[in-house]
C-alpha cells in the first residue's frame, strides 16, 4: 500500500477529530441518574416512601401554625394554614457534625436540615460519606432566602457567627464542607425555580465531566411570618392558606416548606458500579421570559420555549410524555397561562396527565421546583399517576379540551405508550426550568446467598441502638434479610461506634438486633458480596439537640453578648501551681467561646468541640484580657487546652513549664511529659521568632 499524501492524511485526521467530536458531544448529552433521594416535606413525608404514601392520597397537609414558629393571633391578616413540616426544625446532631454549640445556635435551621439531607442521599445511593472525601463532587442548592436572619432582634445579637449562619451561599458551601467535596459548590436564586434550575446545573456539569458526583437540592422553612406579610399585602395568597391548583375556586397560593436533596451520577456510570438508580433524567433546560406585560407576569412564549428545548436536549418528542407536573400554584393569573403554553406542547391524541404538587404540599418557594421533581420521580418509580389533592371542580380558565390531557382525581396506570414525565418551574421573575425524566433501566442483580452479617456504625450510643431497632423493623416489614445485609455491607459509612450483628437467618438476625445495647469491642469484619439486589435502608437516626438562637416574633426580647469582653480581673498568682492554674483558665475560657457551660477536658484537642479560626481569635483576645499572650496562630487548628497552657506560660513574668506542675489526675503521666515537651518546644520557636521580629525592625 503506497504511503498517503498529506493531504490524505490531513483528511483523515480532520474524520477522526469529527469523531472524537461526536462522541464526546453524545456524551455532553447523555442521560443523568437519580441514585439517591432524600426528602422533608410536610404531611410526614420523611423520605421517598412517605412522599409516595402522601401523594397517592387527596388528603393535603396543611395545618395550623406551629406555637415554635409565631402566635397567628399577632398578624391577623395571614392566612390560618400553612403546610410545615411535622416535626421542630431547630435540631442539629452537633456530635456528628462536631460543630459547638456557639456555632451551632446561629445556623439557620436551613443549612442544618440540608447537612441531614445531602448525607441521606448518600446513603439513598449506598455511596459511603468517606469514598467521596477530597473527590471533586459538586453541591448545588436553590434557596431564595434566610427567615432565620429576619429572625433577629437588634445589632446586639450579632456574632462571629451571624454571617456564616444566614449568608445563602453557606447553604452548599457548609455541604461541601462537612463532607470534603472540592467540586463546585453554588446557592442559586432564581426565585421559585430556583431548585430545578440547581439540578439543571447539576445534570450539565455531570455531562461535562467537571464533576462525577453532584447533590442537587433546595430548601425554605417559614421562621419569620415578614414573607407572608408580603405576599399577604400583595393579593397573591388564599384566604385560608390552602393550594387549590386547577380548581375552579383558586384565590391564591398557600405557603408550604420543606427540602429535597438528590444524588446524581452519569447514568453509564451508575449502572456500571451497580448504584441503585431511581430515575433517569434525560434532558433539561432554562429559559427568561425577557420583557413582558410586567416583571413578575408570565408569558406562555417562554414556558413553551424552555420546555421544547429541553426535550431537544433530551432527544425526546413531546408524545413519549405522559404526565406533566405544572408550577401551578393557584394563581389565578399565572396558572392559565402557564398550562395554556404546556398544553400546546404536549398535546396528544391518546391520554395524558397534568398535576401539580402543590396541591398536597403547597407552593415552596426556592425548594418547589425540586418538590415537583420529587413527586415526578417517584410516580414514575411506581408507574402510577398521582391524584390531584384540592381539585373540586376544573377552573374554566384552565383550557383542556381537546389537548389529550386532563388532571387525574385517583390514582391512575401510566400512560403505556408515554413513559416519560416532565417537570416545569417558574419564577415569579421570569426564570423558566424544564426537564425531561423517565423510569429507570430494568435490573436483574440478585444477590449471592451467604452467612448473615452487619456492621452498626454511628457517633453515638444512642443512634447506634436506634440504627439496629430500625433494621429490624425493615426485617419485621419482610424485607429479604440477605438483601438487606448486602446493601448494607457495600454502601454504609464507617463511624466512630461499631457493633456487629450475625446470624444464621432472618428471625435470629432480627432478634440480635433488638438485642444491641450499644458500641461492642468486636473488630468489625469486611464481609464481600458477589452481587447485590439493592433494597431501601433506614437513614441515620439524627440525635438532635434542639439550639435557638432567634426567638419567634413578639417574643420577649432580653439580648447580651454571647462572650464578654470585658476586663476579666483574674491573674495566674504566684509561681506555685501556676500551670495548673493557667490551664484551668485556658479550659474555662475555652468553654466559653465553644459554647459550653462547664470546662472542657484540658487533654482534648479543642478541635475536635467544633473549634475554629474565628474562635480562635475570640479566645486568644480573652487570653489576652487575662494577661496570657497566646499568638492567634498557635492555637487556629485547636490543639488541647494544655498546648495552649504552654504558649501562655511564657508571656507569664516568672512563667516557666514543668510537666510536674501539671497534676496527674489530668492526664497520664506520658502524656503529661509529650506535652511538656511540646511546650518547651513552643515556647523556644516564640522566643527565636521574637528575637528575629527585633532584629528586622530594628
Amino acid at each position: 500500500m503506497s504511503e498517503r499524501s498529506p493531504i490524505q492524511r490531513a483528511l483523515l485526521t480532520i474524520r477522526q477529530l469529527k469523531a472524537r467530536l461526536a462522541e464526546l458531544e453524545a456524551d455532553r448529552a447523555g442521560p443523568v441518574a437519580v441514585v439517591g433521594m432524600a426528602v422533608r416535606m410536610p404531611g410526614g413525608a420523611h423520605d421517598s416512601t412517605g412522599l409516595w404514601e402522601l401523594l397517592s392520597g387527596t388528603s393535603d397537609a396543611f395545618v395550623p401554625v406551629p406555637a415554635d414558629r409565631w402566635a397567628p393571633e399577632d398578624f391577623p391578616e395571614l392566612p390560618p394554614l400553612a403546610a410545615f413540616l411535622d416535626a421542630p426544625v431547630d435540631g442539629i446532631d452537633r456530635g456528628f457534625w462536631g460543630i459547638s454549640p456557639r456555632e451551632a445556635a446561629e445556623i439557620d435551621p436551613q443549612q442544618r436540615l440540608l447537612l441531614e439531607l445531602a448525607w441521606e442521599a448518600l446513603e439513598h445511593a449506598q455511596i459511603p460519606a468517606e469514598s467521596v472525601r477530597g473527590t471533586s463532587a459538586g453541591v448545588y442548592v436553590g434557596c431564595t432566602g434566610s427567615d432565620w436572619a429576619g429572625l433577629r432582634r437588634g445589632y446586639a445579637e450579632l456574632s462571629e457567627y451571624s454571617g456564616t449562619g444566614t449568608t445563602g451561599s453557606l447553604l452548599a458551601n457548609r455541604v461541601s464542607y462537612q463532607l470534603d467535596l472540592r467540586g463546585p459548590s453554588l446557592t442559586l436564586d432564581a426565585a421559585c425555580s430556583s431548585s430545578l434550575v440547581s439540578v439543571h446545573a447539576a445534570m450539565r456539569d455531570l455531562r461535562s465531566g467537571t464533576v462525577d458526583l453532584a447533590l442537587a437540592g433546595g430548601v425554605t422553612l417559614m421562621l419569620d411570618p415578614a414573607p407572608a406579610l408580603i405576599f399577604a399585602r400583595t393579593g397573591v395568597l388564599s384566604a385560608d392558606g390552602r393550594c387549590r391548583p386547577f380548581d375552579a375556586a383558586s384565590d391564591g397560593f398557600g405557603r408550604g416548606e420543606g427540602a429535597v436533596v438528590l444524588a446524581l451520577m452519569r447514568l453509564e456510570e451508575a449502572v456500571a458500579q451497580g448504584r441503585p438508580v431511581v430515575a433517569v433524567l434525560h434532558g433539561s433546560a432554562v429559559g427568561q421570559d425577557g420583557r413582558g406585560p410586567g416583571l413578575t407576569v408570565p408569558r406562555a412564549s417562554g414556558h413553551a420555549e424552555v420546555a421544547r428545548a429541553a426535550l431537544a436536549d433530551a432527544g425526546k418528542a413531546a408524545t413519549e410524555v405522559g404526565f406533566v407536573e405544572a408550577h401551578a400554584a393557584g394563581s389565578t393569573l399565572g396558572d392559565p397561562i402557564e398550562v395554556g403554553a404546556l398544553a400546546g406542547v404536549y398535546r396528544r391524541e391518546g391520554v395524558g396527565w397534568v398535576g401539580s404538587v402543590k396541591g398536597h404540599v403547597g407552593h415552596l418557594e426556592g425548594a418547589c421546583g425540586i418538590a415537583s421533581l420529587a413527586k415526578a420521580i417517584v410516580a414514575v418509580a411506581n408507574g402510577t399517576v398521582p391524584p390531584q389533592a384540592n381539585l373540586s371542580r376544573l377552573s374554566p380558565t384552565i383550557e383542556l379540551e381537546g389537548t389529550g390531557l386532563s388532571v387525574p382525581t385517583v390514582p391512575t396506570p401510566w400512560p403505556e405508550d408515554a413513559p416519560l414525565a416532565a417537570v416545569h418551574s417558574y419564577g415569579y421573575g421570569g426564570t423558566n426550568c424544564h426537564v425531561v425524566l423517565g423510569p429507570p433501566p430494568a435490573s436483574n442483580a440478585e444477590t449471592q446467598p451467604r452467612r448473615l452479617g452487619l456492621v452498626l456504625s454511628a457517633e453515638a450510643p444512642a443512634a447506634l441502638v436506634a440504627q439496629a431497632s430500625a433494621l429490624a423493623d425493615r426485617l419485621d416489614a419482610g424485607v429479604d434479610a440477605a438483601d438487606l445485609c448486602a446493601s448494607w455491607g457495600t454502601g454504609r459509612a464507617r463511624l466512630a461506634l461499631t457493633a456487629v450483628v450475625e446470624a444464621d437467618e432472618a428471625e435470629a438476625l432480627g432478634a440480635a438486633l433488638r438485642q444491641v445495647t450499644g458500641p461492642d469491642e468486636q473488630e468489625p469484619p469486611e464481609w464481600a458480596w458477589d452481587s447485590v439486589r439493592r433494597v431501601s435502608l433506614p437513614t441515620y437516626p439524627w440525635q438532635r439537640e434542639c439550639l435557638r438562637a432567634r426567638l419567634p416574633p413578639n417574643a420577649p426580647v432580653a439580648v447580651a453578648p454571647v462572650v464578654s469582653t470585658e476586663p476579666s480581673g483574674w491573674s495566674p498568682g504566684p509561681v506555685e501551681g501556676r500551670a495548673e492554674r493557667i490551664t484551668a483558665r485556658v479550659c474555662a475560657r475555652a468553654a466559653k467561646v465553644l459554647g459550653f457551660e462547664a470546662p472542657v477536658d484540658p487533654t482534648r484537642p479543642l478541635a475536635e468541640h467544633g473549634f475554629d479560626s474565628m474562635m480562635a481569635i475570640t479566645l486568644t483576645n480573652l487570653l489576652a484580657q487575662d494577661g496570657l499572650g497566646v499568638p492567634v496562630h498557635a492555637v487556629m487548628g485547636g490543639p488541647s487546652p494544655l498546648e495552649i497552657a504552654g504558649q501562655a506560660l511564657p508571656s507569664v513574668a516568672g512563667g516557666g513549664i514543668d510537666p510536674a506542675d501539671i497534676p496527674e489526675v489530668w492526664m497520664p503521666r506520658n502524656l503529661a511529659l509529650s506535652h511538656g515537651v511540646a511546650f518547651v518546644v513552643g515556647a523556644a520557636l516564640a522566643v527565636l521568632a521574637t528575637v528575629v521580629t527585633l532584629r528586622v525592625v530594628f
